[in-house]
C-alpha cells in the first residue's frame, strides 16, 4: 500500500495541468523557487524602494519584463533571477511548470513559473542591491496558518487635494456613498525561517505578502493540497464602511460571475463595478421614494 504523498508529488501533478496564457504587448516572467519536499519552503524577495517604481518595496517573486533577447517568457523569468539575487536555475533546480498567467493593469501580463531545488543546500546569494533590499524563506504550513493573516489599507484615493482622472473621482464618489473610506487588502505578514539582506541594508523590515504575489502563491498554495484559503478569491479585498457585509457580498458575487464568464478582472475593475452598484442602489432607492410620496 503506498504512502501519503509528498507536498512536491502533488505540487507536479497540480502543474501538469495547461495554464492559462494571456498574451499582451509587454509580458514579465517571474520564478517562485521551493525547496524541500516533506516541508515546503518557498522563496520571496523584497523589493528596494525607488521612486517610480511601482512594485518599489514590495515582497514579490523574482523576475522581470521580458527582453527582445528573450527567447520566451521562462528564459525571461531565469534571467532575471541570475541578474537579481545571482541564482542560476540551470544548476540545482527542476522545471516544474507554470500557473496561470495573470495581468497587471490592462497591458502587462505576469507569467510565473514554478522551481524545486534538487541540492542540499541553497548556493550563496548575491543580491542586486539596486533591485533588492533582502530575499526571505518561509515554510508553506507556517504562513498558512490564520495567525499569519494580515492586511494592507489602501487610503491614497482619498487624499485631500489629490488630483485623479474624472471617471476615477466619480467612481470613489459613488464608493462614498456606501460610507466607504478605504480600501482593505488582504496579507500574509511572512514567518521567514531565512533572511539574507543586501550588503547595505541594516534595517530589519518586515515581509508582509499582498496583491499580484499573494495571489501567484495562493495558485501555487493550491496545487500543493493544501486546503486552507489564504484569503478570499481575486479582488480579495475588503471594504470597511456603514454597509461593509453587502459590499462583500457584492464583491464575492461579481467575483464569482467573472470567474464562471472565464474574464480576467483584475480588483480595479470589480471598484468600478462596484461603483455602478451604488450608484443604482441610490437610484432606486430615490424612485422608490418618489414614488411613494408621488402616492400621498
Amino acid at each position: 500500500m503506498s504512502g501519503k504523498r509528498t507536498m512536491l508529488e502533488v505540487l507536479k501533478t497540480g502543474l501538469q495541468k495547461k495554464p492559462v496564457i494571456r498574451p499582451t504587448e509587454r509580458r514579465a516572467g517571474v520564478a517562485c523557487i521551493l525547496r524541500g519536499k516533506d516541508e515546503l519552503e518557498m522563496m520571496f524577495i523584497l523589493r528596494a524602494t525607488n521612486a517610480g517604481d511601482r512594485w518599489s518595496g514590495q515582497v514579490a517573486f523574482p523576475g522581470g519584463k521580458k527582453d527582445k533577447t528573450d527567447k520566451n517568457i521562462r528564459e525571461t523569468a531565469e534571467r532575471e533571477v541570475l541578474e537579481e539575487i545571482g541564482l542560476n536555475l540551470h544548476n540545482g533546480y527542476e522545471y516544474l511548470g507554470r500557473i496561470d498567467d495573470r495581468t497587471a493593469g490592462k497591458e502587462l501580463s505576469v507569467s510565473c513559473m514554478v522551481y524545486h531545488q534538487t541540492v542540499d543546500e541553497t548556493p550563496a546569494l548575491v543580491l542586486n542591491d539596486s533591485e533588492i533590499s533582502a530575499v526571505g524563506w518561509a515554510k508553506i504550513s507556517d504562513f498558512t496558518k490564520e495567525k499569519a493573516k494580515s492586511c494592507v489599507r489602501w487610503p491614497e484615493p482619498f487624499k485631500q487635494g489629490e488630483k485623479k482622472p474624472f471617471v476615477e473621482r466619480k467612481m470613489w464618489m459613488a464608493l462614498g456613498i456606501f460610507g466607504i473610506d478605504h480600501v482593505a487588502f488582504p496579507a500574509i505578514d511572512l514567518p521567514l525561517t531565512e533572511r539574507t539582506n543586501a550588503k547595505d541594508i541594516t534595517d530589519d523590515y518586515g515581509f508582509r505578502l499582498w496583491g499580484l504575489t499573494l495571489w501567484m502563491t495562493a495558485h501555487v498554495v493550491a496545487k500543493t493540497g493544501v486546503k486552507k484559503e489564504l484569503f478570499s478569491p481575486l479582488p480579495g479585498f475588503h471594504y470597511e464602511g456603514v454597509l461593509g457585509p453587502l459590499n462583500n457580498s457584492f464583491v464575492r458575487g461579481t467575483v464569482a460571475l467573472s470567474s464562471v464568464l472565464g474574464l480576467n478582472l483584475n480588483w480595479y475593475s470589480h471598484l468600478q463595478i462596484h461603483a455602478v452598484f451604488a450608484l443604482m442602489s441610490v437610484l432606486t432607492a430615490a424612485g422608490g421614494t418618489m414614488y411613494k410620496i408621488s402616492k400621498l
